[in-house]
């Protein structure tokens, strides 16, 4: 499940007026229990935390690389859990007879199966 989380920028116009701009971002659940301690440690609003996380990758190339890497390994992860479930719905879908000797295969066993079906 995914949370809406608004971020905040504030800039100061020749008048010296504070204007907020807002846009949405989608977090999950999870990502939002590790930024909120850290917030909270920091004395800091959620939207101040996510403010300066981006002020870092601006600024800090080293890590800048390390969240891309980190970024590609969890992508792949939800593309392959994803691939998964949707895999699990299918076979859910399936005679019981059938889907007891599925789960007797081996993963390469249904790879090759799975391949052998694409081509018909």
């Amino acid at each position: 499940m995914q949370i809406l989380l608004y971020a905040e920028s504030t800039m100061t116009t020749s008048a010296q007026n504070t204007v907020t701009d807002r846009t949405s971002i989608a977090v999950t659940k999870d990502t939002l229990k590790k930024i909120k301690p850290v917030a909270k440690d920091g004395g800091i609003k959620v939207y101040e935390t996510i403010e300066a996380m981006a002020e870092v990758l601006a600024t800090d190339q080293a890590f800048r690389k390390k969240v891309v890497e980190l970024g590609k390994q969890i992508a792949a992860r939800n593309k392959s859990e994803k691939k998964e479930g949707l895999l699990s719905q299918k076979v859910s879908k399936l005679p019981k007879s059938l889907q007891a000797k599925l789960k007797t295969m081996s993963p390469e066993q249904l790879e090759k199966l799975l391949e052998q079906y694409e081509e018909i």
